[in-house]
Formats: structure tokens, sequence, C-alpha cells
């Protein structure tokens, strides 16, 4: 079967509204499993590495959908984004290298299942699923799913 699966899925999200319906069971790579049946649909994710490593660092939503954006983090970070759009959504990988780093995020942006850390310990990682639902910051939901 083919199908044109999200391609920058948040956990347990299920896709399309009607039968069969599939839910994302894992992120690298993302598999989708139908609820209720059986088999496994595997779909790539595009990976890019070309934002800034430290400051200032704007998430381009238009240019970046769809992708798992990896930053080496070489100083603290403060995010702000551009070309939002419900719909929009990518993957965000800091590695903070060998020191700790500070991180700023954007006023408004919904945080599920804890608050967005404000600092990563030298040598952790952090993974982050940002989806847009709308045009402003506000409609951001971000959801840090996993530092290490």
């Amino acid at each position: 079967m083919s199908m044109n699966f999200p391609t920058s899925p948040i956990l347990g999200q299920q896709w399309p509204t009607v039968n069969p319906i599939w839910e994302c069971v894992s992120l690298a790579p993302s598999i989708w499993e139908p609820i209720g049946g059986s088999g496994v649909q595997t779909k790539t994710l595009v990976v890019g590495s070309g934002l800034a490593t430290s400051g200032s660092i704007n998430l381009d939503l238009a240019a970046l959908t769809g992708t798992v954006q990896t930053v080496a983090l070489t100083g603290g970070a403060t995010f702000t984004t551009s070309g939002r759009a419900a719909g929009r959504h990518l993957e965000l990988v800091l590695v903070a290298g060998a020191a700790a780093r500070t991180l700023a995020w954007p006023v408004g942006w919904q945080a599920f299942g804890s608050a967005l850390p404000t600092s990563l310990a030298a040598g952790a990682v952090l993974r982050l699923a940002i989806e847009c639902l709308g045009t402003t910051d506000a409609d951001i939901d971000a959801t840090a799913v996993g530092a290490v």
C-alpha cells in the first residue's frame, strides 16, 4: 500500500482520520503501524544541518518543514521562528558538546509533557518535535522527546 504519511510525526500521532488509521510508533526512522491491523509502513525523514550553532537561531518553518535538523551547539542559543503556517513541522536535535549550553525559546510556544529546558548539560542531546498549528508563535506545539 502506498501512502503519503506526515514526514515529521509525533509519537502516537494517528493519520488519517479514515480507515485504516495508522499510528506513529517510532521516530527514527518514522514507523507507522495500522491500528487494529498488521504490517508496517516506513517513511524516512530528510536530515539537515544548515542552521547556526549559537546566538539567534531562526527556524524558518516554510523551509524546514518535514526535516530533522541537527545543531551542534557552540554557545547559548535563542530560537526564533518565521514562515509559520498550519501543518508545518520539524524535529530539532540539539547537541551540547563539551560545555553546558543555555537555551531560550520563543514566547508563546506550547510545551507538552513538561516545560522546555532552558539549559543543556555538557555532552547532552535534546530532541524536540515542533508542530505549527497557525501563524503565530502561540500556535506552535513543542515536545521535548528526550535529553540524554
